[in-house]
């Protein structure tokens, strides 16, 4: 066995994992995968050799441990069996304990499937690592919070193993340390203790390499990134339009914001360029600086083509910055038409919590419609950043949009168009609108009715908010208003206020008729409401 395993080898048909290799046949090659693991928690630890094999002709299966793909074997697992399938498309499966300490690191577990004449079909492998898994504890970092100004990182904690699941831990003793994302690396001493320390770049993570009997493995650091604002500038060195075919040259610097102002980034950060066309369809890659110059500097050239420009700097989402980008039109040829929006407008205001804001207005040129336009309405907290699109439009003939979008919370509306290969690109102003819960007045009566003159006269009716659901409006002062009938005008009756259960009453000395109604004014988180009117005839 010994020998047909050398030979085969030698014949180097393990060049990489999971190929198959088969020998001279009339028949095509069996498809052949091979997966092998060791049980770490089983002090026997036994490596489980799985093969799945797809092909005819198919009478045996065989598999070996060798030291590396052209080493020699030093393990027989011998014939596996079938678990599940057919030999035509089938499980094969065996299992053999093996000594870690005598055979660690990584190996070769290499498969052999004959023919039922014992005639070589194909031959495959993949590898195994035979090791322990390290177990980090105890591990403590200094500072708890890195950031730009403050990215000097102190780590430590030990590292040990088990042989098997019940087996105690044992200390892991002379294992590289690394601490990723810095150049800081030490080694574990006898007792498995280390301390790294290095200037991050990115959130610190710690790893050992593998050694002797212990696998390589990752711990947790506990550290948090404060990310650091950047800013990106870009100025084409033409001047707008280009001349369709012509080379544009584009220049800028990346800054971060720093204790005593703006900073430049160094060599270590990169910027990239994208143009999108104004009508779409895909974006077209300009170029990438690897490295930044002196000063955050960088530049970059390309043949100019119609559509907005893009410079973005995109750091490591676990770095110390936070992305930023530039755009701006880049104008070929024929200069488009200018644009600009005319009466953009978000209503109502305030507007109901979950409601509906709408966003109306024009979209000009020069003056004239811009028709069949598409608009987005955005939306943002601030009215500065975070800007979200809410909802989209088309322009009608008059270049009118009238486009709605949800109310979830108080903030600025405003909308976009972005432009065309016959328009320029324009942004409307922002409109604050605030969104307050709804209210109702409902159940409202005045009674008696009729009633005689001068006698007492009692209006009474339910105030209800909707928070997540229509719920009582207590402790509300709720407006009772009078018209007379025959004319047109409310007046002020009286207050009161709404009770635990939202309803409201009150009493008057009946004098004349008509008609009565209760009004809530709002507040600043709730929409006002008016009741139905209930008219008395006075007698």
């Amino acid at each position: 066995m010994q020998r047909r395993f050398l030979t085969l080898v030698s014949a180097a048909v393990l060049a990489v994992p999971a190929v198959v290799i088969a020998a001279p046949a009339a028949s095509a090659a069996p498809y052949v995968y091979v997966h092998a693991a060791m049980d770490r928690d089983d002090p026997a630890h036994p490596v489980t050799v799985t093969v799945n094999v797809r092909g005819e002709g198919v009478g045996r299966v065989q598999a070996w441990f060798t030291d590396s793909r052209f080493g020699g074997s030093w393990a027989a697992v011998g014939d596996l069996r079938l678990i599940s399938g057919t030999a035509q498309d089938g499980t094969w499966q065996g299992s053999l304990p093996i000594s870690v300490e005598e055979h660690p690191g990584e190996h070769w577990a290499v498969v052999n499937v004959d023919d039922a004449n014992g005639g070589l079909l194909a031959q495959s492998g993949n590898v195994f690592q035979a090791c322990y898994t390290p177990v980090y504890s105890g591990v403590t970092a200094t500072p708890a919070v890195i950031d730009a100004d403050h990215r000097t990182v102190t780590a430590s904690g030990g590292i040990s193993y088990r042989t098997s699941k019940a087996a105690p831990l044992q200390p892991a003793g002379g294992l590289p340390v690394k601490l990723l994302g810095t150049p800081g690396a030490t080694e574990t001493g006898a007792d498995g203790r280390f301390t790294v320390r290095g200037d991050a770049e990115v959130r610190p993570q710690l790893s050992n390499d593998a050694k002797g009997v212990v696998c390589h493995g990752w711990g947790t650091t506990p550290v948090t990134v404060r990310q650091t604002a950047t800013a990106i500038s870009a100025r084409v060195g033409v001047a707008n339009p280009v001349p369709a075919g012509g080379t544009v040259t584009v220049r800028g610097e990346l800054t971060r914001a720093g204790t005593g102002g703006p900073v430049f980034l160094g060599p270590g950060e990169s910027v990239e360029a994208w143009s999108r066309p104004f009508d779409g369809g895909s974006s077209r890659y300009l170029g990438k600086v690897e490295k930044l110059g002196d000063g955050g500097s960088f530049e970059f050239s390309f043949t100019a083509s119609p559509g907005e420009l893009l410079v973005q700097y995109v750091p490591n989402s676990t770095g110390l910055f936070v992305r930023s980008e530039i755009r701006q039109p880049l104008e070929v040829g024929t200069a488009r038409a200018v644009t600009a929006f005319s009466g953009a407008n978000a209503g109502p205001e305030p507007v109901a919590l979950d409601g509906t804001v709408t966003m109306s207005g024009r979209l000009l040129a020069g003056g004239a419609a811009v028709k069949g336009a598409t608009v987005d309405v955005e939306f943002s907290a601030n009215g500065t950043s975070g800007w979200t699109r809410a909802g989209q439009g088309t322009t009608s003939s008059t270049g009118a949009f009238s486009v709605g979008a949800p109310a979830t919370r108080d903030g600025y509306w405003r909308v976009r168009y972005a432009g065309s290969s016959a328009y320029r690109p324009a942004v409307s102003g922002a409109d604050f609108v605030d969104a307050r819960y709804r209210t109702a007045i409902t159940s409202f009566n005045a009674a008696p009715e009729p009633v005689r003159k001068g006698r007492a006269l009692t209006v009474q009716g339910k105030l209800s908010r909707y928070v997540g659901g229509w719920k009582p409006g207590s402790g509300a002062t709720v407006k009772i208003y009078f018209r007379r009938a025959g004319t047109s005008s409310w007046a002020l009756a009286g207050t009161t206020r709404s009770a635990s259960d939202g309803v409201f009453r009150t009493s008057f000395t009946a004098k004349l008729d008509g008609t009565w109604r209760a009004v809530y004014p709002g507040s600043a988180a709730y929409l006002s409401a008016t009741g139905t009117g209930d008219y008395v005839d006075v007698r």
